[in-house]
C-alpha cells in the first residue's frame, strides 16, 4: 500500500445518497480500495434496501463491496457486527499502523 493511499471504506448503517449521480470516474480511482458494508435487515431509519441498492450501485461500478446484513438488527450495532468490523480493519490497516499505540489522552 502507497504512503497515504486510502486502506479501506467501511460503512454501518449507511447508503451512497444521490447514487444517481455517482460518477464512474470516481469509482475508477476507488476500485481498488475495500468497501465493508454492514447493515440491520430491520433498520427503521436507513431502510435496508437503500443499503442493498447502494451496494448494487458500487458493485455496478466495479467496486470491491463486501456486504454483511445482520438479521433482526436495526439502526445500531450488535457484537458480532463490531468483532467483523475490527477483523476487517487490521486486514486492511498497514502492519506499521496496527503496532502503534493510541496518541494519549484516547
Amino acid at each position: 500500500m502507497d504512503e497515504g493511499a486510502l486502506a479501506g471504506v467501511l460503512c454501518m448503517s449507511g447508503y451512497l445518497p444521490r447514487s444517481a449521480t455517482f460518477a464512474p470516474c470516481a469509482a475508477t480511482t476507488a476500485a481498488a480500495v475495500p468497501t465493508l458494508m454492514c447493515h440491520g435487515d430491520a433498520d427503521p431509519m436507513v431502510q435496508f434496501k437503500w443499503a442493498e441498492a447502494s451496494r448494487d450501485k458500487l458493485q455496478q461500478q466495479g467496486l470491491d463491496v463486501e456486504f454483511v446484513a445482520f438479521p433482526g438488527m436495526e439502526h445500531s450495532a450488535c457484537d458480532e457486527e463490531l468483532q467483523l468490523v475490527a477483523q476487517w480493519l487490521l486486514r486492511q490497516l498497514p502492519k506499521n499502523l496496527q503496532d502503534e499505540s493510541p496518541p494519549s489522552g484516547l
